[in-house]
C-alpha cells in the first residue's frame, strides 16, 4: 500500500472550500484596502478594485457569495447527515460535532508536547481541526449579521437603533482580526508549516492523504475503517496525476503567500489605522 492514498476530501468538499477560501481572500483584500486607506499599502490595494468605492462593491459582493455558500453548506449537511441514526449519526467519529474524547485528546496532546504522554491516537477529525471548523462557522455568521447591517445602513436603521451601527462595525472589524489571525497563522501552521506537512499539506486540493502517514497520525480512523472493511474497497485511491499536483501546489502557495501579505503588511500599517 505504499503507493496508496485515503479519500479525505470529495470533489464537492473541495470545491467548497476552494471558494470560501477565495471568497474570503478577496473579502480581506477589499476590506483592508478601505480599513488602510490612508497608508500608501491601502491605497494599492484599492487601486486593485477600482477605488475605495469599487472596493466597497467588490466586498459587498464577495460577502453575498459567502453567505450564499453558507446556506448551500447547510443543505448540504442536511443532505449528508444519517437521519435515520440520529443523533449517533451527528456524534459520531466522522462528524465534526466536538465530544469528549475531543477533551482527552487535548489534554493528553498537551501531555505529548511536554514529554509526559504518548502522542493521542486521532480519528478522522483531531480536535484542533473541529475547532477550525466551528471557528469558521460562527465567523461566517457574525460576518453576514453585521456585514449586512451595514450593507445598508440608512435602510437598517428604520428598524433598529442607530448606535448598533457602530456596534455592527466594530464587531466587523474585530471578527475580521479574529478571523485573518486564527487563519493566517494557526490555520497556516497547522496544516503546511508543522514538521509532517511541510513545505505543503495538498489534501484539500486533492483530497488524498498518503496511506503511511495517515497510518501514524490517524491510527484510530484507519483502524476503524479496517475494522468495519470499508478501507480497501471505499476509500483507497489512487495517486493523483502530476499535472493536479503541480496546478494544487501553485494555487495552494499562492494562497498562504497572499494571506501571509495581507497579515504582515496588516500588522505593519495597524498604526495608521483612525479607529
Amino acid at each position: 500500500m505504499s503507493n496508496k492514498k485515503i479519500l479525505r476530501f470529495t470533489v464537492t468538499q473541495r470545491l467548497f472550500h476552494i471558494l470560501l477560501v477565495a471568497s474570503f481572500m478577496i473579502q480581506t483584500a477589499t476590506g483592508c484596502a478601505r480599513l488602510f486607506i490612508e497608508t500608501a499599502w491601502g491605497r494599492g490595494l484599492a487601486f486593485v478594485f477600482g477605488g475605495y468605492d469599487g472596493a466597497l462593491i467588490v466586498h459587498k459582493v464577495s460577502g453575498t457569495f459567502m453567505v450564499l455558500l453558507f446556506l448551500c453548506h447547510l443543505v448540504y449537511l442536511a443532505v449528508v447527515i444519517d437521519w435515520k441514526r440520529f443523533p449517533k449519526g451527528v456524534l459520531g467519529p466522522d462528524s465534526l460535532v466536538p465530544n469528549l474524547s475531543d477533551i482527552r485528546d487535548f489534554f493528553q496532546h498537551i501531555g505529548w508536547f511536554l514529554g509526559l504522554a504518548e502522542e493521542p491516537k486521532f480519528e478522522r477529525w483531531a480536535y484542533y481541526e473541529k475547532f477550525g471548523y466551528w471557528a469558521v462557522f460562527w465567523g461566517v455568521v457574525m460576518f453576514g449579521v453585521t456585514g449586512y447591517m451595514l450593507f445598508n445602513p440608512v435602510a437598517t436603521a428604520r428598524y433598529v437603533p442607530g448606535w448598533t451601527m457602530n456596534l455592527a462595525l466594530y464587531l466587523h472589524r474585530e471578527e475580521m482580526e479574529l478571523a485573518v489571525g486564527y487563519l493566517f497563522i494557526a490555520h497556516f501552521f497547522v496544516s503546511h508549516f508543522r514538521p509532517r506537512r511541510f513545505p505543503m499539506d495538498r489534501v484539500i486540493f486533492d483530497g488524498t492523504l498518503d496511506y503511511r502517514e495517515t497510518l501514524d497520525e490517524r491510527p484510530a480512523w484507519v483502524g476503524r475503517m479496517e475494522k468495519e472493511g470499508v478501507l480497501a474497497q471505499e476509500i483507497l485511491v489512487s495517486e493523483p496525476s502530476r499535472a493536479y499536483k503541480i496546478v494544487s501546489f501553485v494555487l495552494g502557495y499562492f494562497l498562504v503567500c497572499f494571506g501571509i501579505f495581507l497579515l504582515l503588511f496588516g500588522l505593519l500599517n495597524i498604526g495608521a489605522i483612525t479607529w
